[in-house]
């Protein structure tokens, strides 16, 4: 066993059980580069676990926009005459197919007031629908159309007949 025991002028000795005992010298010089190495060597280890955990390009900025059916009139508690229809594009202006839109109600003027599915996918020219049917009363209805990022809201009226 080798103890190691502070001596003066930053000297340290080590004792190797009784008379073989040695003293290393360390310069003030020495120990400075000393204490820079292992602060470069601890910053290096703390900052490994900070590495690459895959991919941070989140992939193309989509875009969701209305096609057609948006600011209809109807018969309370009927369905819109055309369907809500949104389209999906990438950055370049491209359809993309394969894409969720997830569709609410985003106010309604009465109850009963519904969209035929709660999430669409689009098909291969970016495009998706969901039919539409008004409240039982009278007013201003939105439907809010989202995908990841983007979302868009149709407007509708409902009328007494």
């Amino acid at each position: 066993m080798i103890l190691l025991k502070y001596a003066e002028k930053c000297a340290f000795r080590a004792t190797r059980g009784g008379p073989n005992a040695f003293t290393l010298a360390w310069s003030d010089d020495l120990m400075t580069r000393l204490r820079t190495t292992a602060l470069a060597l601890l910053a290096t280890a703390a900052f490994a676990g900070c590495g690459d955990d895959g991919p941070t390009d989140p992939g193309p900025t989509l875009s969701l926009s209305i096609v057609s059916g948006n600011n209809q009139v109807g018969a309370i508690g009927a369905a819109l005459p055309a369907p809500l229809i949104v389209s999906v594009e990438d950055q370049s202006g491209n359809a993309i197919s394969g894409e969720s839109v997830t569709w609410a109600l985003a106010s309604a003027a009465g109850p009963n007031a519904s969209v035929n599915s709660s999430s669409t996918t689009t098909g291969t020219n970016g495009q998706t629908s969901v039919t539409f049917t008004l409240g039982d009363a009278e007013g201003a209805y939105e439907v809010r159309a989202s995908i990841s990022g983007s979302s868009v809201t149709f407007a509708a009226e409902a009328m007494a007949s």
